[in-house]
C-alpha cells in the first residue's frame, strides 16, 4: 500500500471575486499493478481567458459516486482551462453560470478518489449562447474499477468482475477462491483462481474470449452454485452470492426425437467438467455429487451426431433430464486405395530361365508345355502325365502338400495372370511357349508369399 497527500488549488483568475477553493486528495492508492491518477500540473486552470460574451451558457449537472450509487456532494467541479469552477451540493448538484460559448472539458475532483486510488477523466461539453447543458459525473462502478485492475495486466484477455456477498447481509466476503474453468485447444480443462479482496470483489483477467468458462467460488463449507459466462467484447460482471451448498446427482436419458427408443453408446458429458459417461442400452445415464448451477449437456453419437443443451442443475432434490437426437446420414470421406506391388515381369528377372534357343533345341519332338519342361530333364524338377492328371512342380523335399506320385503342384502364370486351371496351361501348344521361368519354393515364397510356397512356374508366350 502506497499512501500520500496531494493538494490541488482551484483559484479564479485575477480580479475575481471567488474565494480560493482547496482540495485535498488523502490516502492515495496503488491497487493492484497500476495507478490511475490524473496529473494536475500544466493543466491551464487560472490561464488566460477568452472575452466574456453577455450571451454566456450554462452548465448544470449532478456528481454520483457509482460505488455506493449516492450522491457526491463538495465535489470541485471546474471547466478545465478556466476560472469557472462549483462545488456540489448536499445532492451532489452543481451549476457553472456565464459560461462564454465554445467547447470545454468538464473534470471534477473529491477526497473520495484520493481514497479509490482512481481519476475520472474529463467530459466534454458544448456551451451556446442562452443555453444551458447538461453534465452527469461519475465516479466509476466497483465493477469497472475492478476491470482497470487487468489494464497493466500483459497476459490479460478476457476479464470478469464481480463481488462475493452473503446473500442475506449483502456483505462482501473476502478471501473466497473464485475458480474459472474453461475446455482448451488440446482437449483438456484451463483454470484461473482468483481470491476476492477485503470487501469481497474479485478480478480475473487472462480468460479466453469467445469460449465458455464455468465460475465457482468456494469457502469452507459455502459455495455458489455453477455459473457459465461468455466473454466477447469486454468485461463480464458476475456477482456470486454464497450459500451452503449440498452436491445432487443428475439423471437423464438420451433418445431417438422419432421413436422416443433410448439411444445407447453414446458419449454424454457436462462441458467443462471431468464428468463424462457412455449411455446405457436403454439410452440412461446418471451422474453423481454434481454442484449446482448452469451447465452444458453434451452429447456424441456416431449415428445421431453431435448435440448441446443447457442444464440449470438445481441445489434441491435430484435432477432429471432427457434429450432427444435425430439420426443423421454419416457423410464419410472418399476412400482412396494405393497399392504398391512389382511387377511381374520384375519378379521375372530372378529364377531359372528357360530361354527360347533352349525349348527350340526340343520344340520339334514336343506337343505341348509338359513336353518341353520334360524334355528339359533339369535337376529337381518334376513333371508328371498319368491319364488326365498332370502335374508340374518340385522335388517333394521341398514342399509340405504332397500331389499323387510326389508331384506338388506349383503355381503357374501364363504371361503375368495366374491361371485358374493349371490344366489349361500344361496343355499350351508348343509352338507359342517363348520361355519358361522357374522359381523353386524356398525362392518363390520370398517373391511371392505364402501363395508361393509349393514354387512358381512363369510361362511367356509368343505375342
Amino acid at each position: 500500500m502506497v499512501r500520500g497527500v496531494a493538494t490541488y488549488n482551484v483559484v479564479r483568475a485575477t480580479g475575481s471575486t471567488a474565494p480560493r477553493l482547496p482540495l485535498i486528495l488523502r490516502h492515495t492508492r496503488i491497487r493492484g499493478s497500476g495507478l490511475f491518477l490524473l496529473l494536475l500540473a500544466g493543466a491551464g486552470v487560472g490561464d488566460g481567458l477568452e472575452a466574456q460574451d453577455p450571451e454566456g451558457g450554462r452548465v448544470v449537472g449532478t456528481v454520483i459516486d457509482s460505488t455506493t450509487m449516492t450522491a457526491l456532494p463538495n465535489a470541485a467541479v471546474v471547466l478545465w482551462g478556466t476560472p469557472h469552477q462549483a462545488v456540489s451540493d448536499s445532492l451532489g448538484r452543481f451549476a457553472l453560470e456565464e459560461i462564454p460559448p465554445g467547447e470545454y472539458s468538464l473534470a471534477f475532483f473529491h477526497t473520495r478518489l484520493g481514497l479509490l486510488g482512481v481519476s475520472v477523466g474529463p467530459t466534454a461539453v458544448v456551451v451556446r449562447p442562452g443555453r444551458t447543458v447538461g453534465a452527469d459525473l461519475a465516479i466509476p462502478s466497483t465493477h469497472t474499477l475492478e476491470a482497470m485492475q487487468c489494464a497493466f495486466d500483459p497476459a490479460h484477455e478476457g476479464v470478469a468482475v464481480g463481488q462475493v456477498v452473503d446473500p442475506e447481509s449483502g456483505t462482501g466476503l473476502p478471501s473466497v477462491r473464485v475458480r474459472f474453468t474453461w475446455p482448451d485447444a488440446d482437449g483438456g480443462r484451463g483454470e484461473s483462481i482468483v481470491r476476492s479482496s477485503p470487501e469481497g470483489w474479485y478480478h480475473a483477467c487472462d480468460l479466453p474470449m469467445g469460449e465458455r468458462v464455468a465460475v465457482t467460488a468456494s469457502f469452507l463449507d459455502r459455495g455458489t452454485s455453477r455459473r457459465e459466462i461468455l466473454i466477447e467484447n469486454g468485461p463480464v460482471h458476475l456477482d456470486l452470492p454464497m450459500h451452503r451448498v449440498d452436491l445432487v446427482d443428475v439423471n437423464g436419458r438420451l433418445v431417438d426425437a422419432e421413436t422416443g427408443d433410448g439411444i445407447a453408446d453414446a458419449t454424454i458429458g457436462l462441458s467443462g467438467t471431468g464428468f463424462r459417461v457412455v449411455s446405457e442400452p436403454d439410452g440412461d445415464f446418471r451422474f453423481r455429487q454434481v454442484l449446482p448451477g448452469q451447465y452444458t449437456l453434451e452429447a456424441t453419437h456416431i449415428a445421431y451426431g453431435d448435440r448441446e443443451e443447457s442444464i440449470e442443475v438445481a441445489s434441491a432434490g435430484g435432477v432429471r433430464v432427457e434429450m432427444a437426437l435425430s439420426q443423421r446420414p454419416i457423410e464419410l470421406p472418399p476412400v482412396t486405395v494405393e497399392v504398391e506391388a512389382e511387377d511381374m515381369m520384375d519378379m521375372a528377372m530372378g529364377g531359372t530361365v528357360i530361354s527360347e534357343e533352349e525349348l527350340d533345341r526340343v520344340r520339334d519332338r514336343s506337343r505341348d508345355l509338359l513336353d518341353l519342361l520334360q524334355n528339359q530333364n533339369m535337376a529337381g524338377l518334376i513333371t508328371r502325365r498319368q491319364g488326365a492328371d498332370m502335374c508340374i512342380g518340385f522335388l517333394p523335399g521341398q514342399a509340405r502338400m504332397m500331389f499323387r506320385n510326389d508331384c506338388v503342384s506349383a503355381v503357374i502364370f501364363v504371361d503375368n495372370v495366374r491361371a485358374s486351371n493349371p490344366r489349361i496351361a500344361v496343355d499350351l501348344p508348343a509352338e507359342i511357349v517363348e520361355r519358361v521361368v522357374l522359381f523353386r519354393p524356398v525362392e518363390a515364397g520370398n517373391l511371392f508369399g505364402l501363395g508361393g510356397g509349393n514354387g512358381v512356374v512363369m510361362i511367356f508366350t509368343k505375342r
